[in-house]
């Protein structure tokens, strides 16, 4: 069909959907005429070049196309996330994390870039597991504990000098032990790997060996040979009426500390007898 618009007014002229490549447009510009190619009609507009999506092709698009209408999708909050304007007029896309601030935290610095979330370690005695979203603390075992009884014992402390503590002698039997070694001279030495304040208990009964008469006698808890002088029990014996103390009391033990009972006459040099004791120590 031949398109022939010559004579005819611009209102009835043929009508097109699009513009084709090659047209001249022709407009005004104080008073004078002009035209201009459709390719930089296009091109003064700003027109030019194609919108296309960037990036996963399962990715939801910024840009919304419904026909003509071109919408820019909005960023919205989600589950711990949190958008906002910068102060360069940007979008900052940021976590929107909380934590109970009084204990441990699982969580990193909150303000750093990519906040670490801390791992759980098992400890002496215990031992953490994770199947599937659940973590599991368990005790592995027995805690550390150990206990050395003595009865009926005849072996008397030599003592060297007025006050002075000594290692209480006899022969110990050994009894439940974990992560602790036990001796028959009365020693528990600790063998596990995590260093831990552990409560120490002793019951202690003792006699005056020789000579009579009361003296005082002192019962004390000693580390590594070093005793603990906060630890001492004082009380009184003779050599026909017998005494008891009882000793709690609280030591950090880092891997092969020992501890031991000590005695001393803080009345004159005699011997101590030490007849039944019982040395426990646990978490």
């Amino acid at each position: 069909m031949t398109i022939d618009s010559q004579g005819r007014k611009i209102s009835n002229f043929p009508a097109l959907t699009s513009i084709p490549d090659g047209a001249i447009l022709s407009f005004v510009s104080g008073s004078t005429n002009y035209k201009i190619t459709k390719g930089n009609f296009l091109a003064a507009l700003g027109v030019t070049g194609t919108l296309v999506p960037a990036g996963s092709a399962s990715a939801i698009p910024v840009l919304q196309t419904a026909g003509s209408v071109y919408t820019i999708r909005g960023l919205e909050d989600g589950a711990g996330i949190v958008c906002s304007v910068s102060a360069s007029n940007g979008i900052t896309i940021a976590h929107n994390f909380t934590q109970e601030g009084s204990y441990v935290a699982l969580l990193g610095s909150i303000a750093a870039a990519s906040p670490v979330f801390a791992s759980l370690k098992a400890g002496t005695g215990i031992s953490v597991t994770k199947t599937g979203n659940i973590i599991t603390l368990s005790a592995t075992g027995d805690l550390p504990h150990a206990i050395v009884t003595m009865q009926g014992n005849t072996t008397a402390t030599t003592i060297s000098g007025s006050a002075s503590p000594t290692l209480a002698s006899g022969t110990w039997a050994v009894g439940d032990v974990e992560n602790f070694s036990g001796s028959t001279a009365g020693r528990l030495t600790y063998t596990g790997a995590e260093t831990l304040k552990l409560n120490v208990d002793a019951s202690v009964t003792f006699r005056r060996a020789v000579g009579s008469g009361t003296i005082d006698v002192s019962v004390e808890l000693a580390k590594n040979g070093s005793v603990f002088s906060a630890s001492r029990r004082l009380t009184s014996c003779s050599d026909s009426v017998k005494a008891s103390v009882s000793m709690p009391y609280a030591v950090e033990m880092a891997q092969n500390d020992y501890i031991e009972l000590y005695v001393a006459n803080r009345t004159t040099t005699d011997n101590i007898t030490v007849t039944d004791a019982i040395f426990r120590v646990a978490r």
